[in-house]
């Protein structure tokens, strides 16, 4: 009752082959960065299958429990691979590469402010590519009754201080079918602070401000290794969402929009207030890939300085008089 990847993989590939299908395996290095030429037995650690379909291979990683049926872990997502022919023939293909933004994780808080600054709503979260494997692997085993609120209670505190877990939806780690979704209910959570008739009201969103990023950067001031463009961000898409109903004649002081194009990718963070809804939006997505040469290390000193213009953990809110 136990294999490894050799054996899950030739497993497969005869109950395929019986079932009347074209199963093959498929030589890799787990880590990737094969060098296609430099032969050697030690570049291969891994084994996988592909089935040929109408519309050419299909490839399943055997060993991995939670990748959805037709993709594969991304360390493996691009990379060179040996498909393994019956007569011994080697065949080199490159494994197959989800879309550029078929990566990331939106994170939407909707909900109302009270006059005594305690905060009540919803929190849902969804991910998707490599950054649903994080969710999927911590939900894979089935969280108990009794566990369930505890988990609200730690979602929601994490958002706003003292917030209590109302109720959550969950997903089926291994049910491979569904997406990597988490909804959260909360109430009684300090989001904001009166002072008189102003109120401070901290926002529950990442900020991408790294000025320890930059100061390091600028201190080296003799790189001389190249930048990996897609080192920086990375191929995801990540995005940050508030909605919140303020009491009745409450006004935010909005800070200016901002918006950060360029080689290392693209944000943007939007302050907005129709009526008594406030809104604030942050959105994050990398480029892809790409090498910079090491003395263009001050255009991304400037892309990181650009994005940093957006360093908000707060905003003031002025109650009427």
């Amino acid at each position: 009752k136990y294999g490894d990847c050799k054996d899950k993989a030739t497993l497969f590939i005869a109950l395929a082959r019986r079932m009347g299908a074209e199963a093959l395996p498929v030589l890799l290095s787990q880590g990737g960065g094969v060098d296609r030429e430099l032969p050697s037995l030690r570049q291969f650690d891994h084994m996988i299958a592909a089935v040929r379909g109408p519309a050419g291979y299909l490839f399943l990683d055997l060993t991995s429990e939670l990748t959805p049926f037709g993709s594969l872990p991304p360390s493996e997502q691009g990379e060179f691979a040996l498909i393994v022919h019956p007569d011994g023939r080697g065949e080199e293909v490159t494994l197959p590469e989800e879309p550029f933004g078929a990566h990331g994780a939106s994170h939407v808080i909707d909900g109302e402010l009270s006059a005594d600054g305690l905060f009540a709503g919803r929190y849902a979260e969804h991910r998707t590519g490599a950054f649903q494997y994080s969710l999927r692997s911590a939900l894979a085993t089935p969280i108990a009754a009794a566990d369930r609120p505890r988990m609200a209670r730690a979602i929601a505190n994490g958002l706003f201080e003292g917030a209590e877990g109302d109720s959550i939806v969950l997903f089926d780690g291994r049910d491979l079918t569904s997406e990597a979704r988490v909804l959260v209910f909360l109430k009684n959570g300090r989001a904001a602070t009166i002072s008189g008739k102003t109120a401070i009201l901290t926002l529950p969103l990442v900020n991408y401000a790294n000025r320890g990023l930059v100061a390091d950067l600028e201190a080296d001031t003799n790189r001389v290794f190249p930048i990996a463009v897609h080192e920086v961000v990375g191929p995801r898409v990540e995005s940050w969402s508030l909605r919140v109903v303020l009491p009745e004649g409450w006004r935010a002081r909005l800070p200016e929009a901002v918006t950060v194009r360029g080689v290392y990718g693209a944000y943007e963070a939007r302050y907005a207030q129709q009526g008594r809804v406030l809104e604030v939006t942050r959105r994050l997505s990398g480029a892809g890939e790409g090498i910079e040469p090491p003395h263009r290390i001050g255009g991304l000193i400037a892309w990181l300085k650009d994005l940093a213009k957006d360093d908000v953990p707060y905003l003031v809110l002025e109650q009427p008089e």
